[in-house]
């Protein structure tokens, strides 16, 4: 049992969506402004590219190399690597891919600018409006969840 406000990375719930997978690390429901995950993506998979109109996104690089695209179209890639912090302004247009041969793995902190959003006050609420806008829907896989 972990003491409040300590939240282990490992062992965490999974959100399996088409490409990559989020796992659970702190719910926005637990602060008045940020959530935690980590992200995974096996090699040669990538994230859709998509945009947080209501969160800014802080990534840290744990395992792997990525190439980060930004814009729609896009304006800029850029090669991630373990150690390096990523910034994501909110409104910005962004893809993440693994490029190497080795799982990317990275630690996500998504911080709401104006409190946790009211119409998604949990990162499960969260997940199944993008599993929506992927075309599918939530389910029980195991310990964690995933698109169908």
């Amino acid at each position: 049992r972990m003491a409040k406000g300590i939240y282990p990375t490992r062992k965490n719930t999974p959100y399996f969506f088409l490409q990559h997978c989020n796992e659970l690390v702190m719910d926005r429901s637990k602060a008045e402004a940020c959530e935690v995950f980590v992200t995974v993506i096996k090699p040669g998979k990538a994230t859709p590219t998509h945009k947080h109109d209501d969160a800014e996104q802080v990534y840290f690089v744990l395992e792997g190399v990525g190439r980060i695209e930004r814009g729609k179209p896009v304006k800029s890639r850029q090669k991630i690597r373990p150690g390096e912090i990523v910034h994501i302004p909110r409104h910005s247009w962004h893809k993440v891919a693994c490029a190497g041969r080795k799982t990317l793995k990275y630690l996500v902190v998504d911080v709401f600018p104006n409190g946790r959003p009211k119409d998604e006050p949990t990162w499960h609420s969260h997940a199944s409006v993008v599993s929506r806008w992927l075309g599918g829907s939530l389910k029980r896989k195991g310990r964690g969840f995933s698109l169908v």
